[in-house]
C-alpha cells in the first residue's frame, strides 16, 4: 500500500511539473504576457472557431518608439524595466476576453473580439495615453530615471475583412503599425485602410 501511495504521489508531482513546464513555455519570462508562439497558436484556433460562427475579431500591433535608444543609453536593465511596465500598462487597458502578448523585442500583440471601429479607436487611444504617462525606471546602484513619456505606434487588422489567416492578419496589423509610426508619431491614431 505504501509503495502504491508513493507511486501515486510521484505521478501527481510529475504531472504538476509537466503542466508547469507547458505553462512556462507559453509565457514571456520577462513580462509575464503570452509569448509569440502561444499567442499565434491561440489566435489561429480562435480564428477557426469564429469563422465557423461568422464572427469577427481585431488584432492590434503595438511597437514602443525609441526602445533601442533606451537600451543603448540606459542599459538593458532599464530596457527590461520599461518592457515590464509597458506590458502592465497595456494589460490594464484590456477588458473581458482581450489578450496581450509580447511578440518580441519591444512589440506587443493584442486580440479583441470587438471589431467596432469606434471601440478600436477608443482602445488604441486608451493604450496610447497609458503608455504616454511618465515612467520611472528604477536602477539598482544608480539614480532612477524618469521618462516623461513613451510613444508607441499602433496598427490593427480585423478578421474576416483582412483575412482569416494568422500570418496575414498580423502582417496587415504590422504594416499599419509601421505606417502609424512614420505618420502619426505621438498623435492619436486615425483608423484607415
Amino acid at each position: 500500500w505504501h509503495r502504491y501511495k508513493a507511486l501515486t504521489e510521484e505521478l501527481k508531482s510529475r504531472r504538476a511539473s509537466e503542466e508547469e513546464a507547458r505553462r512556462l513555455a507559453d509565457i514571456d519570462h520577462l513580462t509575464g504576457c503570452y509569448n509569440r508562439r502561444s499567442f499565434t497558436a491561440a489566435l489561429g484556433d480562435l480564428l477557426t472557431h469564429l469563422e465557423r460562427r461568422e464572427q469577427a475579431l481585431a488584432a492590434i500591433a503595438v511597437d514602443l518608439d525609441n526602445f533601442k535608444h533606451i537600451n543603448d543609453t540606459l542599459g538593458h536593465d532599464a530596457g527590461d524595466t520599461l518592457l515590464i511596465e509597458a506590458s502592465k500598462r497595456v494589460s490594464s487597458c484590456l477588458r473581458g476576453t482581450s489578450t496581450v502578448a509580447r511578440l518580441g523585442g519591444d512589440e506587443f500583440g493584442i486580440w479583441r473580439p470587438d471589431t467596432d471601429q469606434r471601440a478600436l479607436l477608443a482602445c488604441v487611444n486608451e493604450l496610447r495615453a497609458a503608455l504616454a504617462r511618465p515612467m520611472t525606471l528604477e536602477r539598482s546602484g544608480a539614480a532612477d530615471i524618469v521618462l516623461p513619456r513613451i510613444d508607441a505606434a499602433f496598427g490593427r487588422a480585423t478578421a474576416p475583412r483582412d483575412g482569416n489567416d494568422v500570418d496575414m492578419l498580423l502582417k496587415k496589423a504590422d504594416a499599419r503599425m509601421y505606417a502609424d509610426k512614420s505618420r502619426h508619431r505621438g498623435a492619436c491614431l486615425r483608423l484607415s485602410g
